[in-house]
């Protein structure tokens, strides 16, 4: 992370209550059928990206707000030509940048974005043809090892490996570790999200979690490159209730332009903040609709995205065990 926005995150940790980061989902398109998502199932056929001029200002906004982090993630952001400009723009204003992709389309677009992305996250499920066929997307993990490949070369930004365990992938656990460590890599795993009539079948129950994030657990401690805190696998594995910080760390800025405090794919009945261009992000904190979405989502507990379970309980004791996590990765690999 930039010096500076580590120092704007610490102080915004340990102050008033303050959105630091931005997440952004440019585009409801997708180039996977993935089996365990059924995101791409209601995607629209044509380009739905703001226009340039909207997100630049965005950016803008959001860094005088006091915002350290841009993070887009999708649908495929990769889909949208003018990400490097919007990637730029967030890196000039200091803002550490993170993109979250399948990799489908980064042996074309890594060369373009490697300049101005501080951290990119390669969904992958399994290694080899098993990936293809979770996400029914042929290629893809040809494509994604060799974009990875071309990343790491025109890039000093970090690599991390976002990994969604289900019953299609369960006994993937350790080819997957296997390969963030010998490409030199971080890997973080998470237990896949319910999405109501679609995956039901694939998302595990209290046993078969435990016993997978007991093997993940046992996986770090055997010196894999896995980089969720021990913490955070701890609460992956028991299931047991938390305090979610989401809503008061971040800001979604969905594909048309509505603002939410988390994905409203989750939460169904979430209510936007606004629209685009309509809310004042830097008075926003004051409001009493980021009182209430804070109040009400730290019971969420919906998902365990890595973003969430790193970040999960006390704010400051989690970013001090983020700290120890970040040296322990170092001083292992």
């Amino acid at each position: 992370m930039k010096l500076r926005a580590l120092f704007r995150t610490g102080m915004g940790i340990i102050g008033p209550a303050r959105p630091l980061i931005l997440y952004h989902k440019p585009t409801a398109r997708c180039d996977c059928r993935c089996k365990f998502c059924d995101f791409w199932v209601h995607q629209p056929q044509q380009d739905d990206a703001l226009p340039t001029e909207k997100i630049l200002s965005l950016l803008g906004q959001a860094r005088a707000a006091g915002m350290t982090m841009y993070t887009v993630w999708g649908g495929e952001p990769l889909l949208v030509e003018p990400l490097p400009e919007w990637l730029g723009r967030a890196s000039k204003l200091g803002m550490m940048t993170t993109v979250c992709t399948s990799g489908f389309r980064l042996p074309e677009r890594a060369p373009e974005l490697a300049a101005n992305v501080n951290q990119l996250l390669l969904s992958l499920e399994a290694v080899g043809a098993r990936q293809d066929q979770i996400r029914a997307t042929p290629g893809l993990f040809d494509r994604l090892t060799r974009g990875l490949h071309e990343f790491k070369r025109r890039s000093k930004g970090d690599v991390i490996i976002w990994s969604n365990l289900s019953r299609a992938n369960r006994d993937q656990v350790e080819e997957i570790a296997r390969l963030a460590k010998d490409e030199k890599v971080g890997l973080e795993f998470f237990p896949m999200s319910l999405y109501p009539g679609y995956n039901e079948k694939l998302v595990f129950d209290h046993r078969e979690r435990g016993e997978v994030f007991s093997e993940v657990l046992a996986l770090k401690r055997r010196g894999y490159p896995i980089s969720n805190t021990f913490y955070a696998l701890e609460l992956m594995r028991s299931g047991r209730p938390f305090q979610c910080n989401l809503a008061r760390l971040a800001v979604q800025v969905d594909s048309n332009g509505d603002l939410y405090a988390c994905e409203p794919r989750v939460i169904p009945d979430l209510a936007p903040y606004g629209r685009l261009g309509e809310l004042d992000l830097k008075s926003f904190p004051a409001s009493e609709a980021y009182r209430q979405a804070r109040m009400r989502l730290a019971s969420c507990n919906a998902c365990l995205l890595p973003c969430v379970a790193n970040m999960a309980d006390s704010l400051l004791l989690q970013a001090l065990r983020r700290l120890f996590n970040r040296f322990y990765y170092r001083s292992h690999f």
